[in-house]
Formats: structure tokens, sequence, C-alpha cells
């Protein structure tokens, strides 16, 4: 299994490699070490703030979807099912932010061969492999040199800045593995959090929050975007 946590120019922040894939989503980030710096606030995030022009301080989180129990540092869509236009818009907003960590995964599978097939290998040497991987791709993405080589023109999604039309890139043509990379399975669950997140919908509603007209027309076309985390699996030997 690898969990990952990227950011906005598509390298990995944080990932966690070799829990088995028969854990559940839930058990996987609980076991990481991630999970235990952020229940303990030994992460370092900054304190939580109001929006501009809102009073409700709001704390600082990663994105995530269906598959992880949301929490204050944990923001994911609402039910994509028979929600109200502004919810729909909110999860415009928010997705368009998951798409950075759809692509990663996506270039990474381009990229590195290895990762579209089963790896005949033993759990080590898998964990391994797929550690060098992620190490390998944040230093092509170091240098504008290295990164212009390593991402093929057109690899990556794009967005119209008149349109906001999203161009899919060229590794959504061949897809992600059926094999290695597989979706987690997202699991419905009640949340306390539902404050912070009617929140932020709030402000994006606002004038404040730069809400773009088009959206109205968009949202009936989103297609549920996963991130933060996919499946690797590993063949037995």
């Amino acid at each position: 299994m690898l969990l990952a946590v990227v950011d906005d120019e598509y390298k990995f922040l944080y990932v966690d490699v070799g829990c088995n894939g028969r854990v559940s989503d839930g058990g996987v980030f609980n076991r990481c070490s991630l999970y235990h710096a952020l229940e303990t606030g030994t992460v370092g995030l900054p304190p939580a703030i109001p929006l501009p022009g809102r009073t409700q301080p709001l704390p600082y989180f990663f994105v995530a979807d269906d598959a992880f129990a949301m929490r204050n540092y944990i923001m994911k869509p609402y039910p994509f099912k028979d929600q109200p236009a502004p919810n729909r818009i909110f999860n415009y907003r928010l997705i368009r932010a998951c798409r950075t960590v759809e692509n990663v995964f996506g270039i990474i599978a381009n990229r590195f061969r290895v990762l579209r097939k089963p790896l005949i290998q033993s759990p080590t040497s898998t964990v391994n492999i797929v550690l060098a991987v992620c190490f390998l791709h944040n230093f092509l993405m170091s240098t504008q040199g290295s990164q212009s080589s390593y991402l093929q023109p057109g690899l990556l999604d794009t967005e119209s800045t008149d349109t906001h039309e999203v161009r899919c890139g060229m590794w959504r043509e061949e897809g992600m593995p059926s094999t290695n990379l597989l979706q987690l399975q997202r699991r419905p669950r009640p949340s306390s959090q539902n404050s912070t997140r009617n929140e932020l919908r709030i402000f994006h509603d606002s004038p404040r929050g730069n809400q773009l007209s088009i959206q109205t027309n968009l949202i009936a076309q989103l297609k549920y975007i996963h991130f933060l985390s996919s499946k690797l699996s590993a063949a037995p030997l």
C-alpha cells in the first residue's frame, strides 16, 4: 500500500509504503506515522484562522476523499449524490485542488513502467522500489531542466484560464494500472467536522471567495477524483 501527501508542485511531501493491502482504508492511515503526528499535534500545522471576511477560525487541513474519515485536519467533499448547488460548487472547488494529487500518481505510473505490472519481488524489495520511485520523482521535479525532460508536453491535466475547461493529460489515455494502483473503497461516515466544511462552503459562495460563474455549468460534468492514496499490490513469490 502506498499512502502519499503531495504539494501543489507535484512533489511528494510524505509517503508511507508497505502496509498490507487487505487492511481497511481507515486502518492504513491510522497506522502511519503522519496520523499519530497529527493526532498528537507534533506536525506543526499553523493555528486556525478565519477566512477573509469571516469570523469563524478554520484549521489548516489536507484534502481527502470518502475513503478517509473527516477530521479537523482532513477535508473531503460532500457526498456526491443529491446535493444542492452550493454543495456541488464547493465540491468542484475542492476537486480542483485534488486534481494535482491524481496527476502525481498518473505521472509515476506513466514514467516508471515497473508500477504498471505486479512486482515479482519480496515485500522488502517492493517497498524499496516504490520509495525509490518517489524519491526519483521528487528529484526530477526539483529543477526546471530535469522537469522539462521528465514531463512530456501534454502529460499533465491543464485548465483553460478563460473557460476553465479541463484538458485531460496524456497519462489518462493510458489509464492507471488495473492491477497495481487500485482505488480505496469509499465508506460514508458521520462526522463532527461538518461545521468546518459548511463554513468553507459559505466562504466559497461569497464575493470574497471569488466564486466563478462558470462553475454552475461545470458541476454536472464533474467526475469523482480519488487522491491522497492508491493501493499498490505485490505479487507473491
